[in-house]
């Protein structure tokens, strides 16, 4: 089962910025998977959490964008609770819900230099992220698809510098 009926409400929900009923939607039709692939099952929560607190911020109603954060128990503040996000370099990394809290502290954030955070390509990262998500929830694979390549980008981004700057040293590199 690769839950294709449930990705496509969901992603639909996401293009018309229904993240309350996507979440709702999520949570009543996926908690068997709570238990037995919890980081998972929470990092789909983070996701669809992230894209309501960045919608709250974007229009500067920070109260709504804490309540959203405060629902979350002490166990999304988990360093393997992530969400995958670009940064201003246009490079993903994995963004944790401390790192993401820091947003409150900007006044119009939407508006300064953190602004990358609500561009169009966070929401289809983030869309994309739920989606492979849910298919490692479903056993399609053991990490998602987008993990994989950001793994591999970053490696490849390590193993680029590491030549560039050595040039001419011996370099021993170990996996």
């Amino acid at each position: 089962m690769n839950f294709l009926k449930e990705r496509n409400i969901i992603q639909n929900m996401i293009k018309e910025k229904d993240y309350e009923t996507a979440l709702k939607y999520f949570e009543i039709n996926f908690q068997e998977y709570l238990g037995k692939k919890e980081i998972s099952f929470k990092k789909i929560i983070l996701c669809l959490t992230t894209l309501q607190y960045l919608d709250f911020l974007q229009i500067n109603d920070y109260l709504s964008a804490y309540n959203i954060l405060n629902k979350l128990d002490r166990s999304y503040w988990n360093k393997d609770i992530t969400v995958l996000l670009y940064d201003n370099e246009d490079k993903i990394f994995d963004y944790t819900l401390d790192l993401i809290s820091v947003l409150l502290c900007y006044q119009n954030v939407a508006y300064s230099d953190l602004g990358f955070f609500f561009s169009d390509k966070q929401l289809s990262l983030i869309s994309d992220q739920i989606n492979s998500l849910i298919l490692e929830l479903a056993g399609v694979a053991s990490e998602s698809i987008l993990e994989r390549i950001v793994k591999q980008q970053t490696l490849t981004s390590y193993l680029y510098r590491t030549l560039k700057h050595c040039q001419g040293d011996k370099i021993s590199i170990k996996f």
